[in-house]
């Protein structure tokens, strides 16, 4: 059976997003094993600079590498990595569930993904060029995985 990690840095703060993401996380779990890790964020000051920011996001990606404990395929979502379609995520699981796998899916802090999780990753995806708030990607997400699921159910 495929588990999927799911690694994202921060944590919800809206009830909304939260009961969505509990309703999603039961739906994706009648299909495979689903386990979201929540990463403490580091606090970054207003105005910090650029050698702040690096600070920052390489703190967060140490507690990430951290959280990969197991052998699996490391996928970072990263609005600079290769745009993919619906039909994408649901081949790149059904591929994944076929080889009773593991997928870590990686989403960073709001200043980005460390190099050292970057260099680590077997693959980089974007949703979008657009930029979104992470907490509001977390639900984008785990709704691509839910949508994935209903559709490999219908295949068998």
């Amino acid at each position: 059976m495929l588990e999927i990690r799911i690694l994202t840095v921060g944590k919800l703060k809206e009830k909304y997003l939260s009961n969505a993401q509990e309703s999603l996380l039961t739906e994706i779990s009648k299909r495979y094993k689903v386990r979201l890790v929540e990463i403490k964020d580091e606090k970054t000051i207003d105005g910090a600079s650029t050698k702040e920011e690096e600070r920052v996001k390489n703190t967060e990606g140490q507690r990430i590498l951290s959280a990969i404990r197991e052998k699996g395929r490391i996928i970072v979502l990263d609005v600079s990595g290769k745009t993919v379609s619906s039909d994408y995520w649901s081949k790149k699981i059904r591929e994944s569930d076929e080889d009773s796998g593991m997928i870590y899916l990686i989403i960073g802090g709001s200043l980005g993904i460390s190099q050292d999780v970057l260099k680590l990753s077997d693959e980089r995806i974007s949703f979008s060029r657009m930029t979104y708030p992470h907490q509001l990607f977390r639900i984008m997400l785990l709704h691509e995985i839910a949508a994935a699921s209903r559709q490999q159910a219908f295949s068998v």
